[in-house]
């Protein structure tokens, strides 16, 4: 669902889609070193009174280490003002994320879905899948071993490490 673009350039576009009290914004690209996050907020916050804002983290393709830095200065701003969440975080981002504290902002911080790399060494295919992070809490295991390749039937095996790959979701695997 395609929303307001706040900003775009041609290596990243971020859309803005209202709902209810709050926004959902949608990276879509790479953040990185050329990132200017600096109009967001305000561009954000003119969209009305809102209590809360959601990155919707699906369309994250990249991100650097500069794209890390700005990310996580325009974050610690945007805190100040909303309550922030995030869905759908890409593998990219969860991967960051692991390493990164505070990349999806302090533990406690809400993430209500995120993407699970999956590989068919058959299909020679990798895969995303979304989960629900509750849905995950609940039976990890389940997620580890997935339903057969959308291809041919095949086994698709996890294309992470486990022990580092949802490290972002804190201890025990929740936040």
């Amino acid at each position: 669902m395609a929303g307001s673009i706040l900003i775009q350039t041609e290596k990243i576009t971020i859309e803005a889609q209202p709902t209810g009290d709050g926004l959902v914004l949608r990276p879509i690209g790479a953040i990185d070193e050329d990132v200017n996050f600096t109009g967001l907020l305000s561009a954000a916050l003119g969209f009305g009174p809102i209590s809360w804002v959601r990155f919707d983290l699906g369309g994250v393709a990249s991100i650097n280490s500069c794209g890390v830095r700005e990310w996580l200065l325009f974050l610690e701003k945007a805190r100040t003002k909303l309550r922030v969440e995030f869905e759908n975080v890409s593998v990219v981002m969860a991967e960051q994320a692991s390493i990164v504290p505070n990349l999806l902002g302090p533990r406690g911080s809400v993430v209500h879905s995120f993407q699970i790399p999956y590989y068919c060494s058959k299909c020679d295919q990798a895969t995303v899948r979304s989960v629900a992070t509750e849905d995950f809490k609940k039976n990890p295991a389940r997620f580890l071993k997935p339903d057969a390749c959308e291809t041919r039937g095949c086994d698709l095996q996890f294309d992470a490490l486990e022990d580092e790959y949802f490290r972002f979701l804190g201890p025990g695997n929740g936040r």
